[in-house]
């Protein structure tokens, strides 16, 4: 009885490190994900903010052209008192106080869970907040696209990237919210479907396919316009054609 104890004895402890083996390769994958995320996080904010001084530019000027050179908006102007540059302005810092709210936010949440075990879900949600902040509530302020310089070049590249990353990032954050899992796991797939809406609005607004949208719009509106034009004037014919039956 005391031999078989002390081989039972003997015996537990490689069990017990070959049930702890896959711990640690899980650990690793988890702390390489982090670093992942942590160094994504720290390229997206950068390129936001080294954009943002020049999208508010762009914004700006947009609102200013569009206050002097459309006659609705000038007379609304006028009727307010208001000039084009002040309505430029106004617009502009309701967006910049509207950002500041969000980056603030966004920050106290990077900093609150940075190093705790919610530090995942935390980079996300920081991340959705800070890009909303850094390019506007509704992307107002990514406007910067084109410049000769390469640095700012690749700034404005990484800016629209996580404008662009910004839509299943949201989706990711309300399909896992509160603890950080998809419940149940193939919800994930529709993160796809956000992929799919914003791709097919950037496709349909810009390039060919844009202008094929929009010349099968317009066909189709031409077509509408021509048969209720056939239908309204082959009425009038049918009637005065009874009224002589009538007549007759």
């Amino acid at each position: 009885m005391h031999q078989y104890q002390k081989s039972s004895r003997q015996q537990n402890p490689p069990m017990r490190k070959g049930m702890n083996m896959p711990a640690p390769s899980h650990t690793r994958l988890r702390r390489g994900l982090l670093y992942l995320a942590r160094a994504l996080w720290i390229i997206f904010a950068l390129g936001n903010l080294i954009s943002l001084p020049f999208g508010i530019q762009v914004y700006y000027t947009q609102i200013l052209a569009t206050g002097r050179s459309v006659p609705a908006i000038a007379r609304a102007l006028t009727q307010m008192h208001l000039t084009a540059a002040q309505e430029a302005v106004l617009f502009t810092v309701i967006f910049g106080l509207a950002s500041l709210v969000f980056l603030i936010i966004g920050a106290l949440i990077f900093w609150r869970l940075w190093g705790t075990s919610h530090e995942l879900l935390g980079l996300l949600t920081s991340f959705i907040f800070i890009t909303i902040a850094f390019t506007g509530i509704t992307g107002v302020f990514e406007g910067g696209t084109v410049s000769p310089n390469p640095f700012l070049q690749l700034a404005f590249t990484i800016s629209g990237i996580s404008f662009f990353v910004l839509f299943p990032c949201l989706a990711g954050f309300l399909l896992t919210f509160p603890n950080g899992r998809f419940a149940p796991r193939w919800s994930w797939l529709l993160i796809l479907l956000w992929l799919g809406q914003f791709a097919f609005f950037m496709v349909a607004s810009t390039g060919i396919f844009g202008d094929a949208a929009y010349s099968l719009l317009a066909g189709r509106s031409t077509a509408m316009r021509t048969s209720t034009h056939s239908a309204s004037a082959s009425k009038p014919s049918g009637s005065s054609s009874g009224w002589h039956r009538d007549s007759s």
